[in-house]
């Protein structure tokens, strides 16, 4: 347990507050995903290289070891960085802060401004990660997707868990703060998809916690530090909801 406060100073429980009236404007009021956004969210991965890199490494095979193809069509959708899918050969992106579009394209990203860019029944996979939770409409956002799809596509949904830190359980406003507005178990997820012409075909909990302080034992071995951040997801409680879902025929 010593170990764990260590490596993680800052995980403590904490007091709730009454949500403050700030915190009640809408998303966009807030402007939650502005430039400052990113750059408090993905400082760490840009400026240093080996962490984007290890993160890429470990995202496939966590997103990606189900039933890809690597000729595939990509869309990373709502991509930050591109740390998740920057290694796919055919790749292609959408994200609503558009000053990340030139160090996405030298990436080697095909980049679209506006959802109506997006070509339609045209991509193999559709990966969306750590975006549904903020948008305040997700079925009208699959729904979208889903003709982005060709039939038989992939979408692969990466979400956090509805309670998956005792941190976040305890402060109540902080998963408002980072603009989390839903959370989902994999019976709500799959649900959901399959109201929005998709067929669940796989499910998984993604366990990890410490990718950066644990960096140094990636040099030694990529596996065992993928078995040490999982362990210490579970310690902590830090998983996220993984869903792989199909498009069908109708």
């Amino acid at each position: 347990m010593n170990i764990l406060k260590n490596l993680f100073p800052n995980m403590q429980l904490q007091k709730e507050y009454p949500i403050k009236p700030e915190n009640k404007k809408s998303l966009i009021e807030r402007k939650v995903y502005d430039m400052k956004y990113i750059e408090d969210t993905f400082t760490v991965f840009e400026s240093d290289k080996s962490i984007q890199e290890l993160r890429s490494k470990c995202h496939k095979l966590d997103y990606f070891s189900f039933e890809f193809n690597d000729d595939s069509k990509v869309l990373d959708f709502g991509l930050g960085v591109g740390q998740n899918t920057m290694w796919a050969k055919n790749k292609y992106g959408f994200d609503i802060n558009k000053g990340l579009y030139p160090q996405l394209k030298e990436k080697g990203f095909i980049m679209f401004n506006t959802t109506e860019e997006i070509p339609n029944n045209f991509f193999d996979e559709i990966l969306v990660s750590q975006v549904l939770e903020h948008l305040d409409n997700p079925m009208e956002t699959l729904k979208m997707l889903n003709t982005k799809l060709k039939v038989g596509g992939k979408i692969r949904i990466v979400v956090p868990n509805l309670v998956y830190d005792l941190y976040y359980q305890n402060n109540i406003n902080q998963d408002y703060d980072s603009g989390h507005l839903f959370g989902w178990s994999h019976r709500e997820l799959n649900h959901l998809l399959n109201r929005c012409g998709f067929h669940n075909i796989h499910n998984a909990l993604i366990y990890k916690r410490g990718e950066v302080k644990l960096k140094f034992i990636s040099y030694v071995s990529l596996q065992l530090y993928r078995l040490l951040t999982k362990i210490t997801g579970r310690i902590t409680g830090d998983l996220d909801v993984f869903v792989v879902s199909e498009k069908v025929q109708h």
